[in-house]
Parts: C-alpha cells; sequence; structure tokens
C-alpha cells in the first residue's frame, strides 16, 4: 500500500482561476499592485517594518492573485467582518460580479437541469441581463430570453465585455439544436479572444480557464474544418443527415472561406 499524502489537498483550478480572476480585475481597476491593495482595504494588518524597510503584512493579495486562497476571510480572523470580496467593491465598483458570477457554477456541474438554469439567469449582472432585457422585453424571463436568442443575439452577446456574457454563452450550448451549438462555439471562441486582448485581468487567467472550458464542454476550441488542395471537405456528420444537407453545409464552407480573403460567387447558379 502507498504512503497516505501528506498536507492540504489541492484545491479546485476552478476556484483557482475565480480568486485569481477578481484579485486581477481589482487590481487593474484600482492601478496598484497587490500589497498596495492590501494596504489600502485592511489597513489594520500591516504595519511598517521596524528597519523602515517597508510592511510586515500576510501577503493575502498575492495568494488570491495566485489563486492559492479563496477570499471568504478578511485577514483579520474575524468571521463578523465583511469578507475581502465585500469590502474590495466599495474600492473597485463592479468587482464582485467576477467572483460571484454564474460561470463557476456552470463549470463545476456537468448536469445541469433546467430548474437549475433558470436560478443562474436571474444571478447575472447588469450588462447581460440588461441586454437580454431589452433584446427580448417580452420574455417572461431571463431564462426564456436566454432560449430566444438567434444569430444576431449571439453575435451581439460574444461583444459584451463580461465573464456572464460567456456564462450565457455555455448555457445556450446546453439547450439548443446541434446546428445552433455549432455556430454558438464560434462566439463562445471569438469572445475569449477578444477578452484575451481588452481585459489584462483575463489574459493573466486565459491560459488556465481554456482548459477548463474545454474540459466542460469538448466540442470548444476545436480545430476548424480546413479545405485541402485536391482533397475531401471533412464536414462533422449526424446520423439523420441526408447527402444534400452535408454537401449544403460544405458549399456554405467553401462560401465562408471564399468571403474571408475577398472572393464572391453567387450560389444561386
Amino acid at each position: 500500500m502507498g504512503q497516505k499524502k501528506v498536507g492540504r489537498p489541492r484545491r479546485c483550478e476552478i476556484d483557482c482561476c475565480q480568486s485569481a480572476y477578481w484579485a486581477w480585475t481589482v487590481r487593474e481597476m484600482l492601478g496598484l499592485d497587490f500589497a498596495k491593495i492590501e494596504r489600502l482595504i485592511n489597513p489594520d494588518c500591516a504595519a511598517p517594518r521596524d528597519d523602515k524597510g517597508g510592511y510586515r503584512q500576510p501577503q493575502l493579495w498575492r495568494k488570491y492573485g495566485r489563486g492559492d486562497v479563496s477570499p471568504f476571510g478578511n485577514g483579520h480572523g474575524d468571521s463578523k467582518r465583511p469578507t475581502a470580496v465585500v469590502v474590495a467593491e466599495q474600492y473597485a465598483p463592479g468587482s464582485s460580479d467576477i467572483f460571484h458570477s454564474p460561470l463557476w457554477r456552470i463549470l463545476k456541474t456537468r448536469q445541469l437541469t433546467k430548474t437549475e438554469a433558470k436560478k443562474i439567469c436571474e444571478k447575472l449582472a447588469d450588462p447581460v441581463a440588461l441586454y437580454l432585457r431589452q433584446r427580448f422585453p417580452n420574455a417572461r424571463s431571463l431564462w426564456f430570453a436566454v432560449l430566444k436568442m438567434d444569430v444576431d443575439a449571439l453575435k451581439d452577446l460574444s461583444c459584451i465585455c463580461h465573464v456572464d456574457a460567456l456564462a450565457v454563452l455555455l448555457l445556450y450550448r446546453k439547450y439548443i439544436s446541434w446546428y445552433a451549438e455549432m455556430l454558438s462555439a464560434n462566439y463562445v471562441e471569438q469572445w475569449f479572444q477578444m477578452m484575451v486582448q481588452s481585459d489584462q485581468a483575463f489574459a493573466v487567467v486565459a491560459s488556465r480557464l481554456k482548459p477548463l472550458l474545454m474540459n466542460h464542454d469538448a466540442r470548444l476550441f476545436r480545430p476548424k474544418l480546413e479545405i485541402q488542395l485536391g482533397g475531401s471537405l471533412p464536414v462533422k456528420t449526424r446520423p439523420r443527415m441526408t447527402r444534400a444537407w452535408t454537401t449544403y453545409l460544405g458549399v456554405l464552407a467553401i462560401s465562408s472561406s471564399c468571403s474571408s480573403i475577398g472572393v464572391e460567387f453567387d450560389l444561386r447558379e
């Protein structure tokens, strides 16, 4: 028998990304390093060193930034004091949306019931929730608004720089037809690339988050269809697909590739 491992068990990688993304978001919003953020938010936990060469402090925020610990505590060991997430929200409004995003719940749950999905939709942050309400004013709830999304709505959603947009895209993929599923995968990847380029905090955790997304949904970030000269077009087929439908998808793929390089032609001929 092998020896029992000693020490603290390894943290869930999803929890690590949750803490790190939140901490780096606060850092980017305040424009301060983690040590200064800690002294700003928890001034009681820092004291000048005797040699005046800096401060003695627990360096909890550096641990948050690495994802080593979650910000459930406040650095004082006092459960009655507000958590670091609550206190940081006072200095960086909107930062708590990152930590409390439904995305983390979705990534942890393999099989979401519709009841759970409805509850998740009601927790969406304002930028995404307002978009859905304005886009679908007649929807009975945010959940029904998600189900009503079409290609244009998916495209608009993929341009919203907020983590809850990704949560909605992942939910949408679970309750739609397989054809719409292929389209939504493209918008998930487009949103991901946009966030890497526009959100410095997200860029820090992107390399850790991407494998989690692929583990959650194996159809994400797959190699795109490539047209090879002299070869056949690899098209994913399903048992009920007819040969005509397969051919149609192939023509669409060729048309899309030609359009990307400035070549246009009429499919009606």
